[in-house]
């Protein structure tokens, strides 16, 4: 029995050193985590000094690079998902049939995550602003917003079905906001719904080709641009995709799908330093067509790209989150800015809409003077665009839906975003503002109604 437990250790230690000897043959040397995996750390310091965080930075490297690592978290993500039918990772949901889901699309789809009307209400005024700045220079904008997967096909989603409080979405109302603010709306939720077939990955967060293909027309029929849609053309299906979820649950290892393919000639070139559609920044021009586009956009339109950019002479994608509108345009000069941006993160367009120099407002009349204790109002630099000031302010008081902020600033009143509940943001371009100190006011406006809540100086805290 001694040599029986003797040996069973031994064999227990052997398996456990296994991923640490096994460094030496065969490292683990790259991910499907879309992250760049560390180096191996150094005990000296370039300046001489020993390294006090070597341990910690060791036991980060160890942990990403430990042999047979890719093969191990598939083999985990079998056996939770065939055993124990749910998820090895906490960011994929395992669903029925095969199906798996984003994690972070559980607050749209249960209904607990639906804009209230003030969110709402600033959700319309941010991207009108943003419109109407582009308007005013000639500029058409259009507005889309992909599906979550499980708002378009959530009867595969496992037993968080028993959580919904709410089948309405805040994507459903989307429509009716853009139509009272003149705002182009391509709305790929109503266009993917009315099809038969599954437009989604089971394996994958996005679309597959072929509802690629349906979004693209449906944008670029929304804009009224000439382009090619491509319907004479038939898809060759391979079982060859191996989609972002199933990455993040089964490595390299996991069951791919099949996807559709069409033979579509690539007219357009790249004119930036591009190894993928999955670069941040993109540039492409094709001779044959007109216009300049700008498109901001996220991971939905890694597929759309081979398909616009064969429609524009000059085309330009950015992944960026927090939109640099002002500069972007300036730089590019485009005729048409599409923002797309999937369902989950709508609220971004309230949390960081785009960066401009905000629209004037001409003839003020202020009806009375209210002014509010304790208003918060700082000045920094924009994080995201450092030639902009943002100006925020809190005014801790509850504002109606209808409630509108004008800021005045050294003898301009603008348009203000509406952030969060009680918070307003404006972008000041530095180049017009050089001496630091700034003379504010704060106006309400509710309905006819205008008054000044708020008056100072303020120098900013750069």
């Amino acid at each position: 029995m001694k040599k029986f437990k003797i040996g069973f250790l031994t064999i227990c230690m052997f398996l456990l050193f296994i991923p640490l000897l096994g460094m030496t043959f065969r490292p683990t040397l790259e991910t499907t985590e879309n992250r760049i995996l560390s180096s191996f750390p150094s005990l000296i310091k370039d300046n001489g000094g020993i390294n006090l965080n070597f341990f910690s930075a060791f036991e980060t490297y160890f942990s990403e690079h430990f042999a047979f690592r890719n093969e191990l978290v598939a083999t985990d993500g079998k056996i939770q998902g065939k055993i124990f039918k749910t998820s090895a990772n906490n960011n994929v949901i395992y669903g029925n049939d095969g199906w798996l889901y984003y994690s972070s699309t559980i607050p749209d789809y249960s209904g607990t995550n639906v804009m209230n009307e003030r969110e709402l209400e600033n959700l319309k005024r941010n991207i009108s602003i943003a419109n109407k700045w582009l308007k005013d220079r000639g500029i058409t904008m259009l507005l889309t917003v992909p599906p979550n997967k499980n708002t378009l096909y959530g009867e595969h989603m496992p037993y968080y079905s028993s959580t919904i409080i709410s089948n309405e979405h805040t994507l459903f109302k989307l429509n009716e906001l853009c139509e009272e603010e003149n705002i182009l709306y391509a709305d790929l939720y109503s266009t993917l719904k009315d099809e038969n077939e599954v437009l989604y990955l089971k394996r994958d967060s996005h679309w597959n080709n072929k509802g690629a293909l349906i979004a693209y027309n449906e944008i670029l029929n929304t804009i009224k641009h000439p382009h090619d849609d491509y319907s004479d053309l038939v898809a060759n299906r391979a079982k060859n995709e191996n989609g972002d979820l199933n990455k993040m649950l089964y490595s390299y290892y996991g069951e791919k799908e099949v996807n559709y393919h069409y033979d579509i000639p690539q007219n357009y070139e790249y004119i930036s330093d591009t190894k993928s559609v999955e670069d941040g920044l993109i540039e492409t021009k094709c001779n044959e067509k007109e216009k300049a586009l700008v498109m901001f956009r996220d991971s939905f339109g890694n597929t759309l790209i081979p398909l616009i950019a064969n429609q524009f002479e000059q085309a330009y994608f950015t992944k960026e989150s927090t939109y640099r509108l002002d500069n972007i345009v300036s730089e590019q000069n485009p005729d048409i800015v599409i923002f797309e941006k999937v369902e989950r993160n709508l609220r971004d367009y309230i949390k960081e809409p785009p960066i401009i120099t905000m629209p004037e407002i001409k003839d003020i009349s202020i009806s009375e003077e209210a002014l509010i204790d304790g208003m918060e109002i700082e000045i920094t630099t924009n994080l995201y665009d450092p030639s902009f000031y943002e100006l925020k302010g809190k005014i801790n008081e509850s504002l109606s839906k209808d409630s509108d902020i004008i800021v005045y600033v050294d003898g301009k009143y603008l348009d203000a975003y509406d952030i969060y509940e009680d918070e307003f943001l404006v972008y000041l371009k530095k180049i017009e503002y050089p001496n630091k100190i700034f003379e504010i006011e704060v106006l309400l406006k509710e309905n006819d109604t205008t008054k000044r809540i708020y008056k100072g100086v303020i120098e900013s805290g750069e």
